[in-house]
């Protein structure tokens, strides 16, 4: 027993004890410690958990975002494109009313009505190989069409057909485009061109050319020596018109087009469809009458 034990005896079992004492404590600390890091181990789980859910919910989030953003430019696009044409045609039909008369089978003239109709008809004609023109140039289809509208009333003044005016449009424009003129600045340099009103300062094309006033007015009554003279000097432009094609502004213009021309086509009943119910919606909110339009 531990009263008969030796004094060293005595001291072996104490310090034995308390050598086990010590190491009991220490494994309750370990096993405490074990817990600890286990339970911080697993919320650190959950909390990563949450985190890619929250993760992946904000991605689900964008990418439907991006896809109903895809979707709506998409629309947007074929929309715009659908108006720009739309308005296109109604442009060249005004334009195309105001220069010449249109008569039936039998010759007589047609009246006002009936002479927008026709126009109209002639113009989506237009319209519809100015598309397919635009894939021949750098400029965009917006560009090219405001250079034709442009164009058309001279052309027709100088009694070009509207073909004519078509095939001057596209030269002229793919001139424009091999010598980095600006767009914007074409109306002048077309009808400047066709008047025999040529400058350095306002037709860089035709200055570029050597093509001077007297050229022009030589040509004054010769509608088709007229065009055949001018055609023919701006086939000097024809190749680099066509390399500007091949540059990446010409080749991102023309596959934007391209596309748009595919959406617009894709999506015209809808365009269709949309139109005809905000014209109901129109209808439903004014009235027209004697004195004008009134509130419903």
């Amino acid at each position: 027993s531990y009263a008969t034990m030796s004094a060293q005896q005595k001291a072996n079992s104490d310090y034995w004890i308390a050598s086990e004492g010590l190491k009991a404590q220490s494994a309750a600390k370990t096993t405490e410690e074990i817990k600890k890091q286990g339970h911080e181990a697993s919320s650190l789980h959950r909390t990563m958990e949450r985190i890619q859910r929250t993760i992946a919910a904000f991605a689900a989030v964008y990418v439907f975002q991006k896809i109903t953003s895809g979707f709506v430019s998409m629309i947007d696009t074929a929309m715009e494109y659908n108006a720009t044409l739309e308005q296109t045609k109604l442009g060249m039909a005004a334009i195309l009313t105001a220069q010449g008369t249109f008569s039936d089978s039998s010759g007589k003239a047609l009246n006002a009505t009936d002479s927008l109709n026709a126009a109209l008809s002639k113009s989506s004609d237009i319209a519809k190989q100015l598309q397919f023109d635009n894939l021949q140039t750098a400029a965009t289809y917006q560009q090219l069409v405001k250079a034709y509208q442009q164009t058309l009333a001279p052309g027709l003044a100088v009694g070009f057909s509207t073909d004519q005016v078509r095939k001057y449009t596209l030269a002229m424009v793919q001139a424009a485009s091999a010598i980095g003129l600006n767009l914007d600045m074409l109306a002048e340099e077309t009808r400047s061109m066709l008047k025999g009103t040529i400058t350095p300062r306002n037709t860089l094309i035709a200055t570029a050319l050597g093509i001077r006033p007297e050229d022009i007015k030589k040509h004054k009554g010769d509608v088709d020596g007229l065009y055949n003279y001018v055609m023919g000097r701006l086939q000097a432009f024809g190749v680099a018109g066509t390399a500007a094609q091949m540059t990446w502004a010409g080749v991102v213009s023309n596959v934007k087009d391209a596309i748009s021309m595919s959406l617009g086509e894709a999506f015209k009943p809808m365009f269709d469809y949309l139109k005809s119910e905000m014209l109901s919606l129109q209808n439903s909110l004014v009235s027209w009458t004697s004195e004008g339009p009134k509130l419903n």
